[in-house]
């Protein structure tokens, strides 16, 4: 029932955020929407032994589904943002570049708005809302006409407090082991995957958060900063990713651009064309900013790295992962009834 409740809560968010994210008039629907569907993710991941697993699986691929259509739109938002601080911040050169690419990336939000609206519209018109609320509504339990743990719940059904430590110590581990790739700089996928789990276990705490030993919001604080460290860590390489691939399209297009001028017979019309092929190829783009941004993005990425280790250190070495398991261990004397 626990389970049911913490899943209707994050459809209700899922409904209610949605509106806002077709609206588009905002960062928030869509990021909000995605927060919604990671949050119920984690409990249809965690908790997916109550559930028909025959059943269960499409409800949760749809979900997925509806989360990963929204990732661009969000992504973009985020650049958006970091592009308006930035650009208070510099002058010149790397100013204009920034001013470029700010212009460059809302045009393409805009166009990503397109892809949140055919998502949200299908994710209903086949349905999976409805089917949703339906299902969670009256799997394993009809809360809607339950009468008591008399009528339903077997004799060995644990409660939340005893199942906690399980749900907890998994995730905890999960967490651990990937925390290891934070001493390798090349190690850019598995410390994605290590912001991902704790993201997990974050969720998983303040859903459950009413049988922990200690308030959620004290005890998950530590994950939220090292999720903050680790999201602008992902968000400066992919943005030096995408910087690097644009400008060495630049350069590839101007390559082939000399490489038919050498092969002209060097008339007047002829080197004419070719000129204005390459004052089009790169016209607009502001190439020295550009780098100049680049080489900024590389030192905040040392910056930040630096921070996050310095960070998980100090909570490896003041016990946070035994404070952790320690707070989802049920209180001494708690009864069955609570």
């Amino acid at each position: 029932m626990a389970a049911q409740v913490l899943v209707l809560r994050q459809l209700r968010a899922l409904s209610e955020f949605r509106e806002v994210a077709l609206l588009g008039e905002s960062d928030a629907g869509v990021h909000k929407l995605r927060v919604a569907c990671r949050r119920l993710g984690v409990v249809l991941v965690a908790m997916a032994e109550l559930w028909p697993e025959e059943q269960l699986k499409p409800l949760r691929k749809a979900v997925a589904k509806l989360a990963r259509s929204v990732a661009g739109a969000r992504d973009l938002d985020v650049i958006i943002t970091g592009l308006c601080e930035r650009i208070a911040e510099v002058h010149d050169e790397e100013e204009r570049a920034l001013r470029w690419l700010w212009n460059r990336s809302v045009s393409a939000r805009n166009q990503e708005q397109r892809a949140v609206v055919a998502a949200l519209g299908g994710f209903v018109a086949h349905g999976w809302l409805d089917r949703l609320v339906e299902f969670f509504s009256s799997t394993p339990v009809a809360l809607d006409n339950w009468a008591g743990p008399g009528e339903t719940l077997a004799v060995d059904c644990q409660t939340v407090a005893e199942a906690m430590p399980r749900l907890v110590d998994a995730e905890v581990e999960r967490v651990w082991q990937l925390s290891s790739s934070l001493a390798d700089t090349e190690a850019s996928d598995a410390q994605h995957d290590f912001r991902l789990a704790c993201k997990r276990l974050r969720y998983l705490l303040d859903g459950l958060g009413t049988c922990l030993n200690v308030k959620p919001r004290k005890l998950v604080k530590p994950l939220r900063r090292c999720q903050r460290l680790l999201g602008e860590l992902h968000d400066g390489e992919s943005q030096s990713l995408g910087l690097v691939q644009l400008l060495s399209g630049h350069g590839n297009r101007l390559r082939r651009i000399m490489r038919e001028a050498k092969k002209t017979d060097a008339t007047t019309d002829a080197l004419a064309e070719i000129a204005h092929q390459a004052a089009r190829a790169c016209h607009d783009l502001p190439a020295e900013g550009l780098a100049l941004y680049l080489a900024e993005l590389a030192a905040r990425r040392d910056v930040l790295r630096d921070e996050l280790t310095e960070l998980w250190q100090r909570l490896d070495e003041s016990g946070y992962r035994e404070r952790l398991l320690a707070a989802a261990q049920p209180s001494v004397g708690e009864s069955r009834s609570s």
